[in-house]
């Protein structure tokens, strides 16, 4: 066996011992293979010979219920989990939570980082899932907005350690929500609820047109 390619992945090698499988990285095919416990026979990865087996089979990861999130972190992707004292997603440690012990949750206590949401005045914003109001100004660490009367300045941090940073999203109309719908170039509203399914009623067909440039929460009054 390939002893430089076993010390490589001294975990790796234990789920392979213990009847689990692994995928690896080939690097001359540039995809990920399944290695099976049962391959014992001169294919098997730990046989490859010298430099070049230990090259080809590089990067490796074991292949379970977490096996995307291992690639992730391997690919320099970053991985969240909701595990900690304050329920909010934080960044796993790659140096941990690849190895065979690093994963202890249910696979929904994990995610892929998405990416930050970038602010422009004028974007409505959700915190926690509930609409809190319009962009006004925006700060390399805060964003300043009004609220949904439209009358109170508010801000919220962004920063790492700040409570907001991991609940500010800009936001997006959901089923049956109630909107207004107009286009750059004309002074037309039109006030509906957004994503109905009867094909006969103006809602479905504004959720459907892409002459419509703009949609936003209605707020009792005509967007400025």
């Amino acid at each position: 066996m390939n002893k430089q390619l076993i010390l490589n992945n001294p975990e790796c090698f234990q789920h392979w011992l213990s009847g689990g499988e692994l995928q690896y990285f080939h690097s001359s095919r540039e995809e990920w293979t399944i290695v099976k416990s049962t391959n014992l026979d001169t294919e098997c990865i730990w046989n490859w010979n010298g430099v070049f087996g230990v090259a080809q089979a590089s990067t490796m990861v074991i292949n379970d219920e977490y096996v995307e999130f291992r690639k992730a972190l391997i690919e320099g992707i970053t991985v969240q989990t909701d595990i900690g004292a304050t329920g909010t997603w934080v960044d796993c440690d790659k140096s941990q939570y690849h190895l065979a012990d690093g994963f202890t949750a249910d696979l929904h206590h994990y995610r892929i980082k998405p990416n930050e949401p970038t602010f422009e005045i004028g974007d409505w914003i959700t915190n926690h899932s509930r609409l809190v109001g319009r962009v006004t100004n925006v700060a390399a660490d805060f964003i300043h907005f009004t609220d949904t009367s439209g009358t109170t300045d508010r801000s919220l941090y962004l920063l790492d350690d700040k409570q907001f940073h991991n609940d500010v999203n800009l936001w997006q109309p959901q089923p049956n929500e109630l909107c207004i719908f107009w286009d750059d170039d004309a002074d037309i509203y039109q006030i509906a609820k957004y994503g109905l399914t009867d094909y006969n009623s103006k809602s479905q067909i504004i959720y459907n047109s892409i002459t419509f440039d703009n949609v936003a929460p209605y707020q009792g009054k005509l967007p400025t």
